[in-house]
């Protein structure tokens, strides 16, 4: 036989064969010159070209993106009527007229150094641009961008960034961003971006390695997510790898870009739409309706990774919406929170007893050295039993898993089960603090809530390491923060005019009280009218919104607003014996620390 031609290729189209194909500068197939369409798209313009070459298929996908940007008024940083509905059907509409919040409020606030550097980064890098983005949203982009791109991404990532420091930027944000100005103002699109992190989502969903509990939140939604996948997909169990890796690899992209620019466009606003209409729960029932849909490749042993390329090159949403349906009854509120609660107790266990990796973390984010963690963590876990076997006729929780965790987790849970509590509660942890900070223990709720990162209703161990650690060996600055952010009542990153007298109040309580006892004490009566006239001034020059760092360098400033709060926080007195005193065990044997050498199991988890 003859050797072929080279030049003669077969159309990916109509077949035919052909000598002078073209190739279609979107999904790259040969096409024949009948099955090529010369068309002019905003790509074009990025390319400084006035044609772009593309097969008929790829045509009649632009031109129907092209329909639906017009038929949803789509541009780039305006608010479009979709924005409007998911504002509203969210509930962030209601709860930001509440907050009084608007993006303006932080304008004049300073980014931290860390967030600023990721998120020049992320964005200024071009991990934000276009052409990261699947193609419809690429298009998308393209035809909407303005030379304020950049500028509008980061006005909105920093301002975010600003108003909560306890979350700060995390990967991922980027892109929900900017999704979320494709369809809203930058106002609404920060409002949308603030309701999401602080309201939607699992509190510590964002929280990034600061805290030595990376994306904690996701962690627990992925464990969730595989205990439903065992429940609704028995065959999940006989993938290549455990059911919580496989939901780990499939889910993250799926959850920390909410979606976006992991499948086609039309799913993404459709799961959007459920995000605001059922909240977080949509997240668990879209992730497994994309499970069911690629039941197959489920069955034959794929890899998450190459199934969720699959996904995310087709248009699935008739059958996304169809399962999506199917699932609502299976994915209830009350079965997602029972399977988040044993989530996070199996997280909190976690830090326990598992020594090396523990201690090596701990060692990092706190201000404690490794012998110090080691004591802390002994004496956490007898506080626990004692605590546990000292109130037996006080109703303990213990949650039953109504629907089982994957069967190697649910494994590791049972190893921890037994008599003893998982953590500190409110008013354990208040007690405590009357002994380490009594100044703050008025503000001791506050303070709990700040440290209470996944809203467990209890301090695991990580979590009261890190309080300890500010309380007993924090700087000057570290304390400032627990004691600033425990009078921002309304957890908006600043303090306004009202917050600031009641901290003020509150500081010079004890010289008032000092005055009632010694009427003829002229030199306190004036430095409580100089503390309020420093801090009055101090308000008015940051317009009535005092941002932490204004705070920190208007005290260290004066030397009496140094002095009056240095004395009130206490900085110079807590001690690392103190904590240990506060936790009131007595003396520990050889054998306490002994027994808790080589018995972890759990390293692999963390």
């Amino acid at each position: 036989m003859a050797d072929s031609n080279p030049d003669d290729n077969e159309c990916s189209l109509c077949t035919t064969q052909c000598s002078n194909n073209s190739i279609c500068e979107n999904c790259k197939s040969h096409v024949c010159q009948n099955c090529l369409v010369i068309c002019k798209t905003s790509f074009s313009q990025v390319l400084n070209r006035d044609d772009f070459n593309v097969c008929t298929i790829c045509s009649s996908y632009i031109t129907t993106l092209e329909d639906y940007i017009i038929k949803e008024h789509i541009g780039w940083c305006q608010l479009t009527p979709r924005g409007s509905k998911w504002f509203r059907l969210s509930g962030c509409e209601k709860w930001a007229n509440n907050q009084k919040l608007n993006i303006s409020h932080y304008d004049l606030g300073s980014l931290n150094l860390e967030d600023s550097d990721i998120i020049y980064k992320d964005v200024e890098t071009g991990r934000t641009d276009p052409s990261i983005f699947s193609w419809e949203v690429k298009e998308t982009l393209y035809r909407v961008i303005t030379p304020s791109f950049i500028q509008d991404i980061k006005k909105v990532l920093a301002a975010y960034c600003i108003r909560n420091t306890k979350v700060g930027y995390c990967q991922g944000m980027n892109i929900v961003t900017v999704w979320l100005l494709l369809f809203f103002d930058h106002n609404t699109a920060f409002l949308m971006l603030c309701f999401l992190v602080e309201k939607l989502l699992l509190p510590d969903f964002y929280n990034g390695s600061k805290h030595g509990n990376s994306l904690n939140g996701f962690y627990v939604e992925s464990t969730v997510i595989a205990g439903i996948l065992e429940f609704v997909i028995p065959e999940v169990k006989n993938c290549n790898m455990p059911t919580g890796e496989f939901s780990d690899f499939f889910s993250l992209q799926h959850l920390m870009q909410l979606f976006v620019n992991t499948v086609d466009m039309e799913s993404s606003v459709f799961l959007w739409e459920k995000i605001c209409e059922d909240g977080s729960i949509s997240l668990i029932r879209g992730i497994v309706s994309l499970v069911l849909i690629s039941e197959k490749a489920v069955n034959k042993g794929m890899h998450p990774i190459l199934i969720l390329k699959i996904l995310n090159e087709n248009r699935i949403a008739p059958q996304l919406k169809e399962t999506y349906a199917k699932v609502v009854p299976e994915i209830t509120d009350s079965r997602v929170a029972r399977l988040r609660q044993l989530a996070k107790d199996l997280r909190a266990k976690q830090w326990m007893q598992c020594e090396a990796l523990v201690v090596n973390k701990l060692e990092n984010i706190s201000n404690f050295s490794k012998e110090e963690i080691e004591e802390l963590q002994i004496r956490f876990n007898k506080l626990l039993k004692d605590l546990r076997s000292g109130r037996s006729n006080e109703k303990i929780s213990r949650r039953r898993p109504t629907v089982q965790l994957p069967k190697h987790l649910l494994n590791k849970m049972e190893d921890y089960q037994g008599s003893m509590a998982i953590g500190i509660s409110k008013d354990e942890f208040l007690k405590i603090l009357s002994e380490i900070s009594p100044s703050l223990a008025q503000r001791g709720e506050e303070i709990f809530i700040k440290f209470d990162e996944d809203a467990s209703g209890y301090l695991d161990f990580r979590e009261l390491t890190i309080a300890m650690s500010v309380l007993s060996k924090g700087t000057f600055e570290d304390k400032l923060r627990i004691f600033f952010d425990a009078y921002d009542t309304e957890h908006c990153g600043y303090l306004g005019t009202a917050e600031l007298n009641t901290l003020i109040e509150q500081i010079l309580l004890p010289l008032s009280d000092s005055i009632q006892n010694n009427p003829e004490s002229e030199e306190l009566r004036k430095n409580i009218i100089n503390v309020h006239l420093k801090m009055s001034q101090l308000c008015e020059e940051s317009s009535g919104k005092v941002f932490f760092n204004d705070f920190v360098t208007g005290i260290k400033s004066d030397m009496l607003l140094y002095s009056v709060i240095g004395d009130y926080i206490g900085n110079d007195r807590p001690q690392v014996s103190r904590v240990f005193n506060a936790m009131n065990l007595g003396t520990f044997t050889e054998q306490d620390f002994d027994e808790h050498d080589g018995r972890c199991k759990m390293c692999t988890l963390l």
